[in-house]
């Protein structure tokens, strides 16, 4: 049961984490949104904004 339960978790996060991610894309058409992996972790969100010429980066 607890397996089942971490599954469960780990899938609803990485599904809002998408979510997130897609809403954030279709409101900012002008930015750029991205994931940004590493070998040893990830930036869940960065948000380019070539105008300003910064990055926003998120934790979700």
């Amino acid at each position: 049961m607890a397996v089942q339960e971490r599954i469960l978790s780990e899938i609803k996060g990485r599904m809002r984490e998408d979510i997130v991610l897609l809403e954030t894309k279709l409101a900012n058409h002008n930015k750029q949104i991205f994931v940004l992996q590493f070998p040893v972790g990830e930036f869940d969100m960065i948000v380019f904004d070539s105008e300003a010429d910064s990055c926003k980066i998120f934790e979700i």
